[in-house]
């Protein structure tokens, strides 16, 4: 799998927690989060491959770095369903 793989499939898990967990979040941070994927998407259709070799891995672990900081924003909330699912198995 080359960067712009594992760029787009950040961005698109990224987007499932958004539009499961975003009414979590305030407007401002799901407003950034949603323009990050979009970017993600955008630079990996071909821009960051026109970039100096250096300049280029810079931007990709910059944008690993940006996408797992948006991850963690929703970690919490995936905790918590787990945390709920488990509970009410022990329910039944």
């Amino acid at each position: 799998m080359d960067y712009k793989e594992i760029l787009r499939n950040k961005a698109s898990k990224l987007q499932d927690l958004v539009e499961k967990y975003g009414a979590n979040l305030s407007p401002e941070e799901i407003n950034n989060i949603r323009t990050l994927i979009n970017n993600t998407y955008e630079i990996t259709n071909g821009r960051l491959d026109a970039l100096d070799y250096d300049v280029r891995n810079e931007s990709i672990m910059n944008y690993h770095a940006q996408l797992d900081s948006a991850f963690s924003k929703f970690k919490g909330f995936e905790e918590r369903e787990k945390e709920e699912q488990t509970e009410t198995r022990e329910d039944i």
